[in-house]
C-alpha cells in the first residue's frame, strides 16, 4: 500500500525534495504502506514505535528513522503531537552504501535545527537548496545510534519485549517468562542477543530509561518517572539512566528542552 500522505505530495524529484510537519494523535498508527522516495521521520515529542520490512525499533524524538525508497513500514505515534517529515528522492540520499538499508540516527542539534527549519514552511529555493546541502552534509558523517530500542523477533522473545513496553517496571525475571511461554530462559536469551544486540537485562534498563526520557520531556519528576519505570530509589534509576544516555535524567531532560526551543 503506497502512502496516502506522501501520494498528496508535490512531486518528489531529483531536483527537489519535499519537508512537512503533521500533527498527529498521541496514539495515531500510519498503516503498512510504501512510497518511491526516501524518508527521514522524526517525531517533535514522545516517541515513535517503528518497523520497516522486518526490523523494529522504538525510536524517541532525539532521533531520526531513515527509510529507503520502497522499504514497507508503518509507525505507531507515541505522545507525540507532530511528526517532521523529508521526503527525498533517492539520488539525493547522502553517500554512501548504508543509506540504501533503514536506519536510526541520533539528531544532531544543527541537523534538528535545520529540520524544523524547512518544516516549518516554503522556504526560497535558494535558502533549501543551502540548507539540504548542510543537513546531507551532516548526515553523512552521523554514526547510527547506539542506544535504539530494537525490538526482537523472536515470536517469545518478542512477548516479552512488548509487555514490557507496555509495562517497563514489570519485575518479572527471564526465567519466570519462559515458564509462562513454555520455553527455555536459554531461547530466550538468544532471541534478546541475537536480534537486539543487548542482554535481557540491558534492554530492560534501556526499555525503562526510553519511557523515563518520554515522561521527563512531559514535565514529570525525576523522583516520579523513576518510579513509574520500576526504580525503587532516584539513586538507581540515575545511574541506569546515565548507562544509556550518558547524562542525568535532569541534564539530559535540559539539554532536550533547550534544543527543541533553539
Amino acid at each position: 500500500m503506497h502512502d496516502p500522505v506522501a501520494a498528496a505530495l508535490p512531486a518528489v524529484t531529483s531536483d527537489n525534495f519535499f519537508a512537512t510537519t503533521d500533527p498527529v494523535g498521541p496514539d495515531q498508527h500510519f498503516a503498512a504502506h510504501h512510497h518511491d522516495f526516501d524518508q527521514l521521520a522524526q517525531a517533535q515529542q514522545g516517541g515513535m514505535r517503528v518497523r520497516v520490512d522486518n526490523t523494529r525499533w522504538n525510536v524517541t524524538s532525539e532521533q531520526f528513522v531513515w527509510i529507503p525508497a520502497h522499504s514497507e513500514h508503518e509507525l505507531w505515534m507515541e505522545g507525540g503531537s507532530a511528526i517532521h517529515s523529508f521526503y527525498l528522492h533517492p539520488s539525493l540520499r547522502p553517500a554512501g552504501k548504508r543509506w540504501q538499508r533503514p536506519m536510526v540516527l541520533p539528531v544532531d542539534t544543527l541537523a534538528g535545527g535545520i529540520v524544523r527549519h524547512l518544516c516549518a514552511k516554503e522556504r526560497p529555493l535558494p535558502r533549501r537548496s543551502t540548507a539540504f546541502a548542510l543537513l546531507r552534509d551532516i548526515l553523512e558523517h552521523t554514526v547510527e545510534s547506539a542506544d535504539v530500542l530494537a525490538m526482537p523477533v523472536h515470536p517469545a522473545a518478542r512477548v516479552v519485549a512488548e509487555a514490557l513496553i507496555q509495562n517497563p517496571a514489570l519485575e518479572r525475571s527471564l526465567e519466570e517468562w519462559a515458564r509462562q511461554l513454555g520455553v527455555s530462559s536459554k531461547t530466550l536469551l538468544r532471541g534478546f542477543a541475537s536480534e537486539t544486540g543487548t542482554t535481557f537485562g540491558q534492554w530492560r534498563t534501556r526499555a525503562r530509561t526510553y519511557r523515563a526520557a518520554q515522561l521527563l520531556s512531559t514535565g514529570w519528576s525525576v523522583q516520579d518517572a523513576a518510579a513509574e519505570v520500576g526504580y525503587a530509589t532516584a539513586t538507581g534509576f540515575i545511574k541506569a539512566y546515565r548507562s544509556v544516555y550518558n547524562a542525568t535524567p535532569a541534564a539530559h531532560s535540559a539539554r532536550h528542552r533547550r534544543s527543541r526551543t533553539e
